[in-house]
């Protein structure tokens, strides 16, 4: 691995970045000018100069309507509460940032054209994928492998939601790929605060302190076959921090609807009085098994590519690596013989291998299963194992390249005329 190697990985991806992000861009745009499906993000921006207006109205798309009300008038109503605050709080410091600049006029309650637009070009402004190469760097000590993972990562499933839209993902990939960086590095405080803020925007960054639990109790037991107490004490504070948002959000809820008895939703008097279970089953039928019907075998389908790709990938993974561990522990000399690329790198990376599966696993089954076409993007072994397969599987590499390529376009076209999947 050469220094010169890296430098010049990281300014192709800068450039690709910025180029891809233009090139999403260009094309939401000029999808707007077809018919729209719902032409209400059109009517909702009317107020500003019309190309203004119409780049402004084409990031209002699905969860964008739910952030912007949050961020205009707080938690009004139960089902608000599916949405974490981290969005809506960028977007109100968006906009007041730009008041205090004088871009904007100052309002108690900025106007949603503000909102929008603050909350696009600060989720523009964000790209993990340094901190991908970084990450894969670490693990593979492997340049090539790590430019080719991060280009992978630039041609995501999603690209409307990922480059474009004021949505979570974009947030919540940078902040937890900031604090798998700080794992690598041992800085566990701020790794616990990356995932935090992380999961200011999803509740599935509850599962980031997986990350914590490997590096400083499950790493250590491997190497010594013993848990220090101290270190286990310590990861439950760290681990606590990480998890903080999601409790506090949970809080808030409960001040804002349990104190009325005269009035008390069912879900306060539950045992577990968490309202996020509650309002995603009530109001957008998640569940365990809920999804599976007929009705959904188009966005089954849909995820299917992903899908694939993660579920195969990531428990061949976790075989092998367990297949390492018994070896070790029984101070076998001969390993089983190595698969594939990623199998020369089993243990270091097999945490990112079960946080895979599992929320994979999650997605499947107890989820809206197409949802992975955008959260794919926020797991670093998504683009490891399409740059396995690239490698490895050039024929099956390429139909998969081609298949984000294309999808990617469909997806950014459905995004700018107002049509599913979001």
């Amino acid at each position: 691995m050469q220094l010169f190697d890296v430098r010049s990985h990281r300014v192709v991806i800068l450039n690709t970045a910025i180029a891809s992000r233009i090139a999403t861009g260009l094309l939401i745009y000029t999808s707007t000018y077809f018919s729209l499906f719902d032409a209400s993000p059109l009517v909702i921006v009317a107020a500003l100069e019309s190309s203004l207006m119409r780049w402004a109205s084409s990031h209002l798309r699905w969860d964008a309507f739910h952030f912007t009300h949050i961020a205009q008038r707080g938690y009004v109503f139960e089902y608000e509460f599916a949405f974490f605050p981290g969005v809506p709080i960028i977007m109100r410091s968006m906009a007041e940032f730009g008041a205090v600049l004088g871009l904007a006029r100052w309002s108690l309650v900025p106007n949603l054209s503000q909102l929008i637009i603050g909350g696009a070009l600060a989720a523009m402004a964000l790209d993990s994928s340094m901190d991908l190469y970084s990450l894969t760097l670490f693990h593979t000590k492997s340049a090539h492998f790590a430019l080719l993972a991060t280009l992978m990562s630039l041609i995501p499933s999603s690209p409307a939601v990922l480059m474009h839209g004021a949505y979570s993902e974009p947030f919540f990939a940078f902040f937890s790929f900031k604090g798998m960086l700080f794992c690598t590095k041992q800085n566990w405080l701020a790794a616990a605060l990356c995932f935090a803020i992380a999961t200011t925007f999803r509740a599935n960054g509850l599962l980031l302190c997986g990350y914590l639990a490997w590096g400083i109790v499950v790493s250590p037991w491997l190497r010594e076959n013993k848990i220090a107490l101290k270190s286990f004490l310590f990861f439950v504070v760290m681990a606590l921090i990480s998890v903080v948002p999601f409790f506090l959000h949970q809080y808030y809820a409960y001040l804002s609807f349990c104190h009325n008895s005269s009035s008390r939703p069912e879900w306060c008097d539950r045992t577990v009085p968490f309202i996020y279970s509650y309002v995603q089953a009530r109001y957008w039928d998640v569940g365990f098994l809920r999804y599976w019907e007929i009705s959904q075998l188009p966005n089954f389908i849909l995820g299917a590519p992903p899908l694939t790709l993660l579920i195969y990938t990531s428990s061949t993974h976790i075989f092998e690596a367990g297949l390492e561990i018994v070896h070790r522990k029984e101070k076998i000399q001969k390993l089983p013989s190595r698969l594939n690329f990623l199998s020369s790198h089993t243990l270091d990376i097999l945490p990112y291998a079960i946080h895979a599966l599992v929320l994979t696993l999650i997605l499947l089954f107890a989820s809206h299963t197409q949802i992975v076409l955008r959260l794919a993007s926020s797991l670093p072994f998504t683009h490891w194992a399409a740059a396995a397969l690239f490698i490895e599987k050039p024929r099956i590499g390429r139909i998969w390249v081609a298949w984000s390529v294309i999808w990617g376009t469909m997806s950014c076209i459905l995004w700018g005329v107002f049509l599913p999947p979001a």
